[in-house]
């Protein structure tokens, strides 16, 4: 089943470009991040056909008919079984081969239960019991007592075998019942982790663009130094050899400042396609708003998990086995508590980049000073600026890792686990 969900999906992306660009009445030109979620369940084509495939499935097996069917069969099952113990009871003399024994017998199951003149049931298997004879132990002709008997005993049997073929009707009728609920998890799991996708699509974009900016800012601090390198080497300070050395590094800088480029475009290509645009729909990304600390503050782990472990997904799935199913809270748990642990590590984290960032303000704003009062060269002024610069981007760095760590947290509230 979770192998034909998932094909789904990649023929939705793959095989259907009429339904992967496919008309939203407006195309999506800003994103935000906490918008994200409301947006793709809004435009994204492969969420509207996973969830029209979702009420497809709903309308061809209904689960109101398969309740009132199972219903009507449970009905019958009680009137049968009411039945049974009246013939039963009316039961006097059924007889086996050896006529100086008399025995009830009852096949509910794989077993028959045996009742003897003492008054004792005793459960032995069905084929040890025979039918009773519809003559004397001697061939002579029946009396009437004991073909009634006879025919109380076809009765028994053929109730057993109506509550035997009910209840094997009742148990399909379950796992029909089991399995379509099954496919809704899935469908729903799966409808989730395209919005997870896309978060992190998101999310790394602006990883991408800091280390994109990172290494320009490097580059344009090379340039500099370049242009200084090639004066003192016209005043015979410096070799060629060192200004060679120089330029190359600044050639693998635009190398890398290039791939990061095309990363960034390629990024913004794959969340048109998820919103169901051209790939070269102009798509601006407002960078993701830090997590309050209040927010944070307010997390109730305890509450929390003993909510999300009723909406996970894979606990419920494995609800017919009580031993899968304590297997997935127990790893379930496991995810949570990691999760939880993790914000809290990139919460010290964050406070340690910022402590760090104030340090190298303080250091920049006195190289400054010094520059000023004519103390450093610019070359060292533009160092520690660089070195400034780098930090911010730490800081940046560090709450987009707990916003992320943050919004794992928060599926997992909801009972999806990456």
């Amino acid at each position: 089943m979770k192998r034909f969900i998932i094909t789904i999906i990649i023929g939705i992306i793959l095989v259907s470009p009429q339904m992967a660009f496919a008309d939203t009445g407006h195309f999506i030109q800003v994103l935000e991040f906490n918008k994200l979620e409301e947006t793709m369940n809004t435009h994204s084509p492969t969420i509207s056909v996973l969830k029209k495939n979702l009420k497809d499935a709903r309308d061809q097996i209904d689960d109101t008919q398969l309740k009132n069917l199972q219903s009507q069969m449970l009905t019958q099952l009680s009137v049968l079984n009411g039945s049974l113990g009246a013939t039963i009871n009316k039961v006097g003399n059924i007889y086996t081969v050896v006529e100086a024994n008399r025995y009830i017998v009852y096949y509910p199951a794989e077993n028959a239960y045996l009742y003897d003149n003492a008054g004792t049931w005793t459960v032995i298997g069905s084929s040890a019991i025979a039918a009773p004879l519809a003559t004397g132990a001697g061939n002579e002709a029946a009396d009437i007592s004991r073909l009634v008997d006879y025919q109380n005993y076809i009765l028994v049997q053929n109730s057993i075998s109506q509550l035997t073929s009910l209840n094997a009707s009742v148990n399909s009728i379950n796992i029909q019942r089991s399995q379509f609920w099954k496919s809704t998890l899935q469908l729903e799991q799966n409808i989730d982790r395209i919005i997870v996708m896309a978060e992190n699509a998101y999310l790394s974009y602006f990883t991408i663009l800091k280390n994109e900016e990172k290494y320009s800012n490097n580059l344009a601090m090379l340039q500099s130094n370049l242009d200084v390198m090639k004066l003192q080497q016209s005043l015979g300070m410096i070799s060629k050899s060192q200004i060679a050395e120089l330029e190359t590094q600044i050639k693998e800088l635009k190398n890398v400042t290039k791939t990061y480029n095309n990363q960034l475009t390629m990024t913004k290509r794959q969340l048109n396609i998820m919103l169901g645009q051209d790939i070269n729909t102009t798509l601006t990304l407002e960078e993701p708003i830090i997590v309050k600390e209040s927010t944070l503050d307010s997390i109730n782990y305890d509450r929390d998990l003993e909510n999300a472990l009723v909406q996970s997904i894979d606990v419920r799935l494995a609800s017919d086995d009580s031993d899968q199913q304590n297997e997935a809270k127990r790893n379930f748990t496991l995810a949570f508590e990691n999760a939880y642990q993790d914000i809290q590590d990139k919460r010290d984290n964050l406070s340690l980049m910022q402590d760090k960032l104030k340090n190298e303000k303080q250091k920049y704003e006195l190289f400054l000073l010094k520059y000023q009062l004519g103390m450093i060269s610019r070359l060292s002024l533009e160092t520690e600026r660089f070195t400034y610069l780098v930090q911010q981007d730490e800081v940046k760095s560090a709450e987009r890792d707990l916003l992320q760590s943050y919004t794992t947290y928060n599926w997992l509230k909801k009972g999806y686990k990456q």
